[in-house]
């Protein structure tokens, strides 16, 4: 397995590889569950972006992407996760 991530100043991507069984990527759009299309769903929803890339014997490698959150900035400090009442 070979596990890469990359922190670029505007996006967060992880790289996962193996050299396993691998499957038929078309298969993902009958398979019921959560799995690998959830993945897709997740980064979608948070303006990301996942791709599957796979071929039976040949292994499997997933990319999920997001955006780097920026530290919100209160009164010229930087807030660190804490609510203005607190």
């Amino acid at each position: 397995m070979h596990v890469q991530l990359f922190a670029l100043e505007d996006e967060v991507t992880l790289e996962i590889a193996d050299d396993g069984a691998g499957f038929e990527p078309d298969s993902l759009a009958v398979t019921p569950g959560f799995g690998v299309r959830g993945l897709l769903e997740r980064a979608r929803g948070l303006d990301g972006w996942a791709e599957i890339s796979s071929s039976p014997g040949r292994g499997t490698t997933v990319m999920f992407s997001i955006p780097r959150m920026r530290p919100r900035v209160r009164d010229g400090h930087h807030a660190r996760g804490r609510s203005d009442a607190g």
